[in-house]
């Protein structure tokens, strides 16, 4: 994406949790920060300079 790009992500307010991510949890009402972490194009593996992350503003999950 070209610098200054926006992307919307959806979020239902699930999670997979358990040792292989296989299990289907709802986060609890609470204060969150998303970080999303992904490796640049034509990344070399284990290379952190090809590995950029990402942390939303917090929100807050109330439900009603």
């Amino acid at each position: 994406a070209a610098l200054g790009t926006v992307f919307a992500l959806p979020w239902d307010g699930t999670y997979l949790a358990g040792t292989k991510g296989n299990k289907l949890r709802v986060a609890p009402d609470g204060d969150y920060k998303l970080v999303i972490t992904a490796e640049k194009p034509l990344a070399e593996k284990h290379n952190p300079a090809h590995v950029e992350t990402q942390t939303s503003p917090t929100f807050t999950i109330d439900r009603p």
